[in-house]
């Protein structure tokens, strides 16, 4: 059997969006993370999903960003409600 296929790099932008946001790459040009911890970066509070954090397929990536969202929605969890306020209405006439 022979397989042909094309190899995917990030692009030259997505480089240079990672040295400006401050987000170490690995030598391929991918997000750097750990092992078990796929989805933090080497910046506190930035997460990485899909085709930043390694070349997956459509699944992977869609399970990845699950993954990204819910560490982002852990991150805020002690300042959710506190932008709240209450209106006051007056009662409807019946």
């Amino acid at each position: 059997m022979v397989v042909l296929s094309v190899g995917m790099v990030p692009s030259a932008s997505t480089k240079e969006l990672a040295r400006i946001a401050g987000i170490e790459t690995d030598r391929f040009g991918f997000c750097s993370t750990q092992e078990l911890q796929p989805n933090i970066t080497s910046r506190p509070g930035v997460y990485v999903a899909g085709s930043f954090s390694c070349a997956d397929g459509y699944p992977e990536s869609v399970m990845s960003a699950s993954a990204a969202a819910c560490l982002a929605s852990q991150a805020i969890t002690e300042a959710r409600g506190t932008l709240v306020t209450e209106r006051s209405t007056l009662p409807r006439p019946r």
